[in-house]
């Protein structure tokens, strides 16, 4: 029996499907169309965004191409910015936005009018609409004070704010530790820094205790002992 390599049409009453289609093609079918639904992401603006901060960088869009490891070339880069596309896929998306230093919020909505609200009626991508463009970075960064939460909300926001208070930690016992090596050596009296040093390893090993607490790997960084 032959298998066309066309693509058959399904009933309109989506009921079973009769005659020779084999089920391991329409499987593959209807992934494919799962894999593109779940990696385009049409963001109307997002041309003229990358555009404003390639420009910041006085990047041409083969530097901005160079910059992302080859991942987006700088075709792409001249469509979305021109408007002649506004879909990147998402691994496409990260790279730019890695390549820029910039978070997704940034090319998401228009941080330069933060106060700004989305228009209803300009296409414009269905999170941001009625939304100003400071209230979606919010609730993009799960900084937003939204009731009522749900698991999923409560969860992330506690796995933030735990490595928020963590890195913070760990920045100032370092800086902390230096401050207490110069004065070690300019008066051999740091009586007041060691306490204070001491201080700061309680606070850390407390955050590290929390951290795993909530499931969360923490490396060693040799002061949770």
């Amino acid at each position: 029996m032959e298998i066309k390599a066309s693509r058959p049409e399904l009933p309109r009453d989506h009921g079973p499907v009769q005659g020779t289609v084999p089920e391991v093609e329409l499987e593959e079918h209807f992934q494919s169309i799962h894999r593109l639904a779940m990696t385009q992401l049409p963001m109307p603006g997002l041309g003229s965004r990358i555009h404003h901060y390639r420009k910041l960088n006085r990047w041409s869009a083969q530097q901005l191409s160079n910059h992302t490891g080859g991942e987006v070339s700088r075709s792409i880069i001249a469509s979305i910015e021109s408007g002649r596309r506004e879909d990147l896929t998402v691994r496409q998306f990260m790279a730019i936005c890695f390549a820029l230093q910039i978070p997704p919020a940034a090319l998401l909505v228009d941080l330069e009018k933060p106060f700004e609200r989305q228009h209803e009626d300009t296409g414009d991508a269905p999170y941001a609409r009625g939304s100003t463009a400071a209230a979606v970075t919010h609730r993009l960064h799960g900084q937003a004070n939204i009731t009522p939460r749900l698991p999923s909300s409560v969860r992330v926001d506690q796995v933030l704010r735990l490595v928020d208070a963590y890195l913070d930690d760990l920045d100032t016992l370092a800086i902390a530790n230096v401050r207490g090596h110069l004065i070690h050596l300019r008066t051999r009296s740091g009586e007041d820094t060691r306490e204070e040093l001491r201080l700061l390893e309680n606070r850390l090993r407390m955050t590290i205790g929390m951290l795993r607490n909530a499931g969360i790997e923490v490396p060693d960084h040799g002061n949770d002992q």
